[in-house]
């Protein structure tokens, strides 16, 4: 095996630790608002965390695409496998655009009872795109490893672009009605 994945593979995790921290924060804060019969205030939290992830990525990413020379350089590659390193550090970098609305908003919907939801998804993306766009581009297309990054991308593309339309539904629908002045948090509507 390549050092190059495996030095790309422990550098990109550095990019997932704000998010990760952060859902679990969302979990116990939108859990707490929507107990309380809160659903606005869940829901803004919802994205000032999101926003609050992006705005740590923006941070982040950039570092990592400026120093991704220096840092792979710490792992004492020969050039031919630092180049593929710093490209899969590009790549990913680039691509966590994507990464909070497809992996941090779920927690939203995990914490207002939508676990299922959110699990169906990610198995089907996951299985569709991820695995399926995998095989398409390194058996059809001929592409190298960053051929599996970027059905990675993809899955989480539409991974965010599914969650968006529904937390976007949710902001339309009409609130759930009240139980002795608290509103169930796990009664689907």
């Amino acid at each position: 095996m390549n050092r190059y994945l495996y030095v790309a593979s422990n550098l990109v995790t550095y990019l997932y630790l704000p998010g990760n921290a952060l859902g679990a924060g969302m979990m116990t804060v939108v859990g707490q608002c929507v107990g309380a019969g809160e659903e606005k205030q869940a829901r803004a939290y919802a994205w000032k965390l999101v926003r609050l992830n992006y705005i740590l990525l923006a941070l982040i990413c950039t570092g990592m695409v400026a120093a991704r020379g220096l840092l792979v350089s710490w792992y004492h590659l020969s050039p031919e496998s630092a180049a593929p390193a710093m490209k899969l550090l590009l790549a990913h970098s680039i691509a966590m655009v994507i990464w909070p609305v497809a992996f941090l908003l779920p927690n939203y919907f995990r914490a207002t009872g939508h676990a299922a939801f959110t699990m169906i998804v990610s198995i089907a993306t996951m299985w569709v795109f991820r695995v399926g766009m995998a095989n398409v581009f390194v058996r059809v297309l001929k592409m190298d490893i960053l051929g599996v990054w970027y059905a990675m991308f993809v899955d989480w593309g539409f991974r965010a672009a599914i969650f968006l339309w529904k937390y976007a539904a949710e902001a339309r629908k009409k609130p759930l009605p009240q139980k002795n002045g608290r509103r169930d948090a796990y009664q689907e509507p």
